[in-house]
């Protein structure tokens, strides 16, 4: 839900845009979106503000790296590769979304 409103927002500041317009889903099980995202791009310049935005999700105040990518997995929303896609260099684009994993008590 918090990533959802997070590329919402990010997109009507211009600080990321998205791959494809968006359309209503005609289902709530859209099997080839997030959500109706198919991918964006961190917009030229703006991958630090993006980054930070996306740490202010965490509790911690610098969330593992892994953490951070996590959330994109989950999404099923991955870069080819994350550094350059931090910096707009390449797309995040949907894949098939990671399964949960489930802690052992």
């Amino acid at each position: 839900e918090c990533l959802i409103r997070f590329l919402h927002i990010s997109a009507a500041a211009n600080v990321v845009k998205p791959n494809t317009p968006f359309a209503p889903l005609k289902e709530s099980t859209d099997a080839g979106s997030f959500l109706g995202w198919t991918g964006f791009t961190v917009s030229t310049g703006r991958g630090a503000a993006f980054r930070q935005g996306v740490e202010a999700m965490f509790q911690e105040e610098h969330p593992k790296q892994n953490t951070v990518q996590n959330l994109f997995r989950r999404a099923g929303l991955v870069p080819e590769d994350w550094d350059r896609a931090w910096d707009g260099a390449v797309p995040f684009r949907f894949t098939s979304p990671a399964p949960m994993e489930r802690k052992k008590s």
